[in-house]
């Protein structure tokens, strides 16, 4: 067997880079070859399983959206019945008020009335 020479280049700045020579043997060729597709392999099923993480995200925060579109329609209900259960009891409140006064008034007349009698 042939000695393996190494090739050293210099680039810019007095870099040294050292290039081993290439391995032309046939078997360790196929390795190389084998190891690069065992790679792509690898990075395609990371791809694969981000992309299907990825649609499981989605799915999860178009869920969690409807969630929250049902909470904001409930909430706007309640509302809408607070504000109606506030009216009737203003309403209420102006009528007990009304009454009030007007047995006051009556109140007052009949004793206007009792002191002009007698």
């Amino acid at each position: 067997m042939p000695p393996l020479h190494q090739n050293i280049y210099i680039g810019q700045g007095g870099r040294a880079t050292i290039m081993a020579p290439a391995d032309l043997r046939p078997r360790a060729l196929r390795m190389k070859d084998k190891k690069k597709v065992d790679r792509k392999k690898v990075q395609r099923k990371k791809l694969i399983t981000m992309d299907i993480a990825i649609e499981g995200l989605l799915e999860e925060a178009a869920c969690l959206e409807k969630a929250a579109a049902a909470e904001e329609a409930e909430v706007m209900r309640k509302r809408a019945r607070v504000k109606e259960l506030r009216e009737a009891v203003d309403k209420r409140q102006k009528v007990a008020q009304a009454k009030e006064n007007e047995l006051v008034v009556r109140a007052k007349e009949t004793e206007d009335m009792d002191t002009t009698t007698t």
